[in-house]
């Protein structure tokens, strides 16, 4: 089917050229099952008087996986921050030290349950911006936090420079997810496929560098990939929007841009 070019906005900003893609993909046995829990979790969060909260445990519902970083991402700006795995080791060390601090620093006790993305800075050292999922194990209360953590190599002696709450997502918005669970890897390499099989192109997923979800008529996914043209091995960061459809189950991509610093 043919489709013209349209403009749409990027999920970090900025107006980008685009070519909707309608095209829908059956998924494996396993993503059906999965969507199918994933369905009741939504419906039980949808009736909670706290929306925040249930759109987290939403999120939550997926069977973490183990991811390592393959690759760099291009070559950021010089003092600009470009997106990373969030689901590295070092990545989440680093959470957890942030959240350490501001604990000692603000007699807090609250823990890490994941980081939903993470972006570093071009700059000696390390120094890198991550979003965090915390749980308050005095009151239950799950909460989302950023903050910067910078330090030098070799990894010896970091330092938080900031630790804040976000502000929970207005009704109807997107909400984060875990980004590294094997559900939302398998809609990474969907939405990966489509584009390909519409542009004749040759990536394939490196990581998923962010994930988020809008209960709409169908569930949209809202991902950050990192993605490798296996053509000419360069890694480039993606936006996909991802409709998942339950009665029948299906994919559909809505739309696949080139994110732009």
């Amino acid at each position: 089917m043919a489709s013209s070019m349209t403009m749409a906005t990027s999920f970090f900003g900025g107006a980008v050229a685009t070519k909707p893609a309608t095209a829908t993909t059956r998924p494996s046995q396993q993503t059906v099952r999965a969507l199918m829990d994933l369905e009741k979790v939504v419906a039980a969060a949808a009736e909670t008087t706290n929306t925040r909260r249930g759109l987290v445990l939403a999120g939550m519902a997926a069977v973490a996986a183990s991811s390592v970083a393959k690759a760099a991402t291009a070559a950021p700006i010089l003092g600009a921050y470009s997106p990373v795995n969030p689901c590295t080791p070092e990545i989440l060390e680093n959470a957890k030290f942030a959240v350490s601090e501001y604990n000692k620093k603000n007699n807090a006790a609250l823990v890490v349950e994941y980081v939903t993305s993470a972006e570093s800075r071009a700059a000696p050292g390390f120094n890198y911006q991550i979003w965090i999922v915390a749980k308050d194990t005095r009151t239950g209360d799950i909460k989302r936090y950023v903050a910067v953590v910078v330090g030098k190599y070799p990894y010896t002696s970091p330092e938080l420079l900031s630790f804040d709450e976000i502000p929970p997502p207005l009704l109807g918005a997107y909400s984060p997810l875990n980004p590294c669970t094997l559900e939302i890897l398998e809609f990474a390499k969907i939405a990966v496929s489509e584009y390909n099989n519409k542009n004749k192109a040759a990536l394939a997923v490196e990581y998923v560098t962010s994930a988020e979800t809008a209960p709409v008529a169908a569930i949209n996914y809202k991902l950050g990939i990192a993605a490798k043209d296996t053509r000419t091995g360069t890694i480039d960061n993606y936006v996909a929007v991802v409709a998942s459809k339950f009665k029948p189950i299906q994919f559909e991509l809505i739309s696949f841009e080139p994110l732009r610093n």
